[in-house]
């Protein structure tokens, strides 16, 4: 079990320096893809509210069921090949804890473990019906990789301090 968490840690530890070569101009949605692949939501099972009060990081939505909505909402759109608007982003973003970040949109605590299932589970699809932009330079593909930029360049650290609060000692 041990041994599990260090490769775990090591693992981390190498996402978070080639994360941090990127630019925060690109997008990098493969990037993503890996990151939500990395984050798993069993590791919350023992999360305490604690841990999290001490760790803030600038998410785009405050509440992590907001956050959801909202790659959900995306992930319909570019599944059906529509245009993304250029005003789709109505986050705060502003700076919270991750205990904050867990709490829903109606101010109660949510199942941790489920909604950072649910989140990954929004965010990795959002990332991969968006794969065709990739290798597009122009038409709806390439227009809904220049709207979700600021997400997936958002969502790089957001993930990272979900893992880096999953890995800690009482999560």
């Amino acid at each position: 079990m041990w041994f599990e968490k260090f490769l775990r840690m090591m693992r981390f530890h190498q996402i978070v320096k080639d994360t941090a070569k990127l630019s925060a101009q690109k997008p990098n949605r493969q990037v993503c893809e890996d990151l939500f692949v990395q984050l798993e939501a069993k590791h919350f099972k023992a999360y305490h509210p604690h841990t999290g009060m001490s760790v803030k990081f600038t998410p785009l939505y405050p509440t992590i069921d907001s956050y959801t909505s909202k790659l959900r909402e995306l992930h319909r759109l570019v599944k059906q090949d529509k245009a993304i608007p250029p005003d789709w982003n109505d986050g705060a973003n502003i700076e919270v804890s991750v205990d904050r970040f867990m709490i829903s949109s109606d101010g109660f605590y949510l199942d941790i473990t489920q909604a950072v299932s649910d989140f990954k589970d929004a965010g990795y699809q959002l990332c991969i019906s968006m794969k065709d932009s990739d290798t597009e330079s122009h038409g709806v593909q390439e227009h809904n990789l220049r709207m979700l930029t600021k997400l997936f360049i958002n969502l790089r650290p957001t993930v990272l301090t979900l893992i880096n609060v999953s890995l800690t000692k009482n999560a």
